[in-house]
């Protein structure tokens, strides 16, 4: 705790507690420490390997180098202890990086579930699968893969240097490693003579502990909460042994709960902004302020009302794509559901994986009460545009607000001035039709409501102003916003996030 600070001391400590009581209590979870290069999480992670051997950032076993099915093997053999991964960082080479990428996920799906591939011999037998059996903590530069299920199968834990005793950590790697393992083997011994009550008491805990827990995925809620009750185990044990008193128990388990919550409350929050209803949005409030996507008004009134729904100065960009009608009057985005699946990923670029089924995104939307009208159960309303009746998901205009405030910029770059009337024209010819069939995944119309007219909410809120150049690849996205002078009254805008 000296050495790395109590937060990311206890993080790492409660990864060794859990990985001695993985027989009772499965890590079926990738602990992923992520940050900039530099600020010694493999010196971290080789410490707390000491616990279980004798390693250094140089030895740990686990790399990308290895393929899938080494990999997979060595972390069948590593019963009941922590088994570092290390260094899942970008590449310069793509393809490189893809099959990183790969066995990371391969890896990641066989914790989270406890299993691994069988496999088939050539006479047709079956040979028995290989399933994790310690605790997988892998070291990476950036966050988990994209996709939300198997983010979820993640434990994630920030680093940064902050509070680190760089020349305690470099004395403590050579001269003290071999204690952690004496210390660590007292305690396995231990839970070696309480095994049998230990199989029944801790679960039960991690039960009545779970439901006092709050995180926005149930997965995240369980790892914390199998973290928190290893901690425990252990400070009861010195506390039995007099190594500590009661008050000193208390005041740790204390410590400990408040580093294991906050860092399941930031990798709840992480995991929430990567889902499919937040990437559709942002990748939409991208799209129109890249101006690779814009609206039109719901029955052709003037498009003054359009300035920032994929608008600027009055035209949308020469390659927009129409994907959707605003009613200024209701307050709500008529969109085409597959053109805005579409035109978000394209936006996000290749780092965030956006479903392209209409059907489980429209049910997300619908679970997330993002929509502002349904019919039945289905996630599509018929709304009727202009002269037309259309089949489309009904978006409230405020869900695409952030509330956040945007510095105004005098300038405004070539490439966002208007395209010439010529250039507009053909724009128009060529978007005019946004495909319908296979919104919801179904061909069918039909159906209820119309647009428009429902709800009169307020004049609408001046949509995006901005455009941002972003790019996908290694999972990140980063981008630099222009944002143009309005001469609307100050209200929160959707931006695209930097």
């Amino acid at each position: 705790l000296r050495l790395l600070g109590p937060a990311g001391g206890w993080r790492l400590l409660s990864l060794v507690f859990l990985a001695i009581l993985a027989e009772i209590l499965p890590p079926d979870f990738v602990a992923w420490i992520w940050g900039r290069t530099g600020t010694f999480k493999s010196s971290a992670a080789a410490l707390v390997s000491n616990f279980f051997g004798v390693f250094d950032r140089l030895t740990l076993p686990g790399n990308l180098k290895s393929t899938a099915n080494a990999t997979e093997a060595l972390v069948f053999a590593a019963k009941d202890v922590i088994f570092v991964v290390d260094d899942f960082a970008p590449s310069s080479s793509q393809g490189a990086h893809a099959t990183q990428e790969l066995t990371v996920f391969k890896l990641i799906r066989a914790v989270g579930d406890r299993h691994a591939r069988n496999r088939m011999r050539a006479d047709r037998s079956i040979v028995g699968e290989k399933p994790p059996r310690g605790l997988v903590l892998l070291t990476a530069e950036m966050t988990p893969p994209a996709g939300q299920s198997t983010q979820a199968r993640c434990f994630e834990i920030e680093w940064d240097n902050v509070g680190i005793d760089t020349e305690a950590l470099a004395r403590a790697q050579e001269n003290d490693g071999p204690l952690y393992a004496s210390f660590a083997a007292v305690f396995i011994q231990d839970v070696a003579r309480r095994f049998a009550s230990l199989s029944d008491e801790l679960p039960q805990r991690v039960l009545a502990l779970r439901f006092e827990f709050v995180a926005s995925h149930r997965r995240v809620a369980e790892t914390a909460t199998k973290l928190i009750v290893a901690t425990e185990t252990f400070l009861e044990f010195v506390s039995r042994a007099g190594l500590i008193s009661d008050a000193e128990k208390r005041a740790h388990l204390a410590e400990a709960t408040d580093a294991i919550s906050s860092a399941a409350s930031k990798s709840s929050e992480a995991q929430a902004d990567r889902s499919p209803v937040a990437l559709l949005f942002e990748g939409l409030r991208t799209a129109f302020g890249l101006q690779q996507a814009h609206l039109d008004d719901v029955i052709g009134r003037s498009q003054s009302n359009l300035e920032g729904w994929g608008y600027i100065n009055g035209a949308p960009g020469p390659i927009s794509t129409l994907i959707g009608w605003f009613d200024s009057k209701a307050e709500i985005v008529y969109v085409s559901a597959s053109a805005a699946l579409r035109s978000a990923a394209r936006a996000l670029g290749d780092g965030a994986e956006l479903p392209q089924s209409v059907r489980s995104v429209g049910e997300l939307l619908k679970g997330d009460r993002k929509l502002a009208r349904v019919e039945g159960t289905r996630s599509t309303v018929v709304a009727q545009i202009g002269s037309t009746r259309q089949r489309v998901w009904a978006l409230r205009a405020k869900d695409f607000l952030l509330e956040e405030t945007v510095p105004t910029v005098s300038t405004v770059p070539e490439q966002a001035k208007p395209a010439s009337a010529d250039a507009q024209a053909d724009h128009r010819d060529n978007d005019a039709q946004v495909d319908h069939g296979d919104d919801d995944d179904d061909p069918e119309g039909g159906g209820g409501g119309e647009g428009g007219g429902e709800g009169g909410g307020t004049p609408a809120s001046s949509p995006v102003q901005a455009r941002a150049s972003r790019q996908g690849g290694d999972g990140g996205r980063s981008g630099v916003i222009t944002v143009r002078p309005t001469p609307l009254p100050p209200r929160p805008r959707p931006i695209t996030d930097q």
